[in-house]
């Protein structure tokens, strides 16, 4: 993916590009994976072998396979000081998909349990990671609790940090899309003008929240006056065969029901309850 704009404007920072592995085309799963651990292993190997010598190398983890042994070696044979930035634990993001027990999580669980304590150096960005590192696997770390921060959805007490919700905050629409032309988008942006038209009348200002809709996609921008959209996305139909209406979800034939099931469900909102 292409860095954030403000990391390409710094000239001190120089970004050397690897290039994508896609293992074997055909066969097991497994294999394809092995493949493209071996192959990253000697581009990464190679790469940090010819860079100019560096005193530090600082690495995030995860991902960590196969970066964090290749690291270590790299640290090793050069005198250069290994440095680990905890996030999380790579095996654990994998047993989401394949489970605990898969025999790849296991592996990958031992890989990074040996070679995470041969760095030299520890950050992680919580406490809580500190805490676990040292109590499961015996790593000392440098770690720094996130304090929570105000948003438009939460505000933090001045004192004891606690999160609570704000009383006029907006609400939050979620939906996604394939962005194919089946899907008729037109559909959620006339439900929406029909919300804010309907918010606009007097004594219905009131009724009506503000809404911020996050979809999946590219991005673009509609600003209304009661409701701002920051669409990247949009789902405009329903499955009848996964939706039963008024049972786990609503069905919607146009614009202007789906107007009305909005203002149905967002009125009264924001509660506290």
């Amino acid at each position: 993916s292409r860095p954030h704009q403000s990391v390409l404007d710094k000239k001190k920072i120089q970004i050397v590009a690897i290039s994508e592995v896609k293992g074997l085309q055909a066969g097991p799963k497994l294999v394809t994976y092995a493949t493209k651990v071996v192959v990253q292993s000697l581009q990464l190997l190679h790469l940090l072998l010819t860079m100019k010598l560096q005193a530090h190398l600082l690495m995030q983890n995860p991902p960590g396979l196969p970066g964090i042994a290749v690291a270590w070696l790299v640290c090793a044979l050069r005198g250069t000081t290994f440095i680990i930035d905890w996030h999380n634990y790579g095996y654990t993001i994998m047993a989401l998909s394949l489970g605990a027990t898969h025999p790849v999580v296991r592996l990958a669980k031992w890989y990074e349990h040996l070679f995470g304590r041969l760095s030299t150096l520890n950050l992680c960005v919580t406490n809580a990671m500190k805490e676990d590192l040292q109590k499961n696997w015996g790593i000392e770390s440098v770690g720094e609790e996130t304090k929570a921060e105000a948003t438009v959805f939460t505000v933090c007490g001045p004192s004891d940090g606690s999160v609570t919700l704000w009383r006029d905050r907006p609400a939050l629409l979620v939906s996604s899309t394939s962005w194919t032309e089946d899907e008729d988008f037109s559909i959620l942006l006339k439900a929406l003008e029909g919300l804010t038209a309907f918010s606009l009348k007097p004594n219905h200002a009131s009724s009506v929240p503000t809404a911020d809709l996050f979809v999946l996609g590219r991005i673009r921008r509609l600003h209304q006056r009661r409701v701002f959209v920051a669409v990247v996305g949009l789902c405009d139909h329903s499955l009848p065969e996964l939706v039963k209406h008024d049972e786990n979800g609503l069905i919607f034939r146009d614009s202007a029901e789906l107007a009305e099931q909005l203002k149905s469900l967002l009125s009264g909102f924001p509660s506290l309850d």
